[in-house]
């Protein structure tokens, strides 16, 4: 096993990518060195996350609904406050 997990590539099979959940378990599997993305809220709250909006392919709406690419694209993580990106789930 490599010492090192890339977010984008090296569990995105079994996990969603650039989450907490996803590092806790690379750490599990004894990956030593984890490589992710940032993004920062509109109320300046550090995100995890590999795009700078809601990503449509692995993100649902607060009603559980998936979101289309358009949507997920105007959903700018720096113009939303993190209470309402909580509210979203990435997996």
């Amino acid at each position: 096993m490599y010492g090192s997990c890339e977010s984008s590539t090296c569990l995105s099979w079994l996990m969603p990518e650039n989450t907490i959940p996803a590092m806790r378990r690379a750490l599990a599997l004894g990956v030593t060195t984890l490589e992710m993305d940032a993004a920062i809220s509109q109320d300046k709250q550090v995100l995890l996350s590999h795009d700078p909006y809601m990503n449509a392919d692995f993100v649902y709406r607060p009603d559980g609904q998936p979101l289309t690419k358009e949507e997920g694209k105007a959903l700018k993580l720096y113009s939303l406050p993190y209470a309402e990106i909580r509210r979203y789930d990435v997996g």
